[in-house]
Parts: structure tokens; C-alpha cells; sequence
């Protein structure tokens, strides 16, 4: 609900010789509209209480909105934290897609927490849990209370030592290309400068 007045704070703090200080300056020279909705950055307006109308008004701090989506976190950090006392808890293991994903385009992707899980803001491990049927990877949690970390992380270890589901990728060394200044594009000029980059690093 605050995004843009973030946002917008931000932009102001970067040198204008070098960069877009406002959001119309960044849509004048770009074209896009960080602030539009399902844009990159926001989603859908209805989804945030606040939000259509904290766009209307970038410089202006939602103070309270802001507030009650603070007393709303804590309300849920209290039922969580009550859960695990109530059922003597560490804390939560589950996996974090109940079904195959779908394709990369178009596909689904089934995942079986939700966005409060992200609000609480208490720590949480995720890694390796094992394999589709078709080879894809799945992945498990470990969500644990406030200031957990240490404990999860032991956790964690102990689960990967035990099921060993990593597989360590496989290093794959690409030939560098051969790049002609009268054919470098864009990519190439990346290309060539994380090449250079490489070289200085090296000498």
C-alpha cells in the first residue's frame, strides 16, 4: 500500500545526470509505467487495500494504512506463535507444491502456502525434497518462530545429510564467442564487457 510513495522517495535520491528521478521521467525514457496496475512492480489494485488510490498520490505516505497492515501482522504472528504452543512445536515442515507444475508458460504453479506465510516475517528454510516422476525437483520448508534460525538451519542439515535429494549441477564450460565489432549488438556489448571484466580479473 506504500509502494509508491516509496518508490517514488527512492527515484528522487539518484543522480539525475544518470538516471530517471521520478516515475514519469522513467515511463518518458522507457516507456513503462513502474506504478501501472499488474505492471512490474504491482499487482492487482483490488488485491491491496489502499493501493488505487496510494497511486493517485505517489509523494504521499500512507501512514495509516501502513500502520494497520502492521497491527494486522502481528495479529497473525500471535495465532502462529499460539499454534506452536498449543501443539508443543518447533515449528512447520511441509512441501511446497502439492502437484506437479505445469509447463513454464501457461502452466500452474501448485504451491500449498500462501502470502501470509511471507507476512509473518519469521525465518524460513526451503530446499531439496525430491523428484517428480518425470525428473522435475520439488521443494520442502521448514518455517520456524521468530529468531528461529539457528534451529531451523540445524534442521535443515539434518534433512538434507539424510535424504541426500540434492544433485549437484553439472558445469557446463561454454566457448567464449567470437565477437566482430560491425555484428555486436546489445547482448554482445554485455557479453564482451562481462568478457573484459573476466580478463582484468584475471591479470
Amino acid at each position: 500500500m506504500n509502494e509508491p510513495y516509496d518508490l517514488t522517495q527512492w527515484l528522487q535520491t539518484l543522480d539525475p545526470t544518470k538516471s530517471p528521478t521520478s516515475v514519469a521521467d522513467f515511463k518518458a525514457k522507457t516507456g513503462i509505467n513502474l506504478l501501472a496496475e499488474n505492471g512490474p512492480l504491482l499487482g492487482t489494485y483490488a488485491n491491496t487495500p489502499g493501493l488505487s488510490a496510494a497511486v493517485t498520490e505517489p509523494t504521499v505516505s500512507q501512514d495509516a494504512l501502513v500502520q494497520k497492515f502492521l497491527e494486522g501482522r502481528a495479529t497473525m504472528l500471535g495465532e502462529f506463535e499460539q499454534v506452536l504452543k498449543d501443539y508443543n512445536l518447533d515449528g512447520l515442515f511441509f512441501p511446497q507444491e502439492y502437484q506437479e507444475p505445469g509447463p513454464l508458460f501457461g502452466g500452474i504453479y501448485a504451491n500449498t502456502t500462501v502470502s501470509e506465510v511471507n507476512l509473518l516475517g519469521t525465518p524460513l528454510v526451503d530446499l531439496p525434497g525430491g523428484y517428480y516422476a518425470d525428473g522435475a525437483p520439488f521443494s520442502v520448508a521448514f518455517l520456524g518462530d521468530q529468531f528461529s534460525e539457528s534451529s531451523l538451519l540445524d534442521d535443515a542439515f539434518a534433512f538434507e545429510q539424510a535424504t541426500n535429494f540434492r544433485v549437484a549441477p553439472t558445469l557446463v564450460i561454454v566457448p567464449e564467442p567470437d565477437l566482430e565489432p560491425t555484428s555486436v549488438g546489445l547482448m554482445g556489448l554485455m557479453v564482451g564487457g562481462l568478457l573484459l571484466r573476466r580478463q582484468r580479473l584475471r591479470a
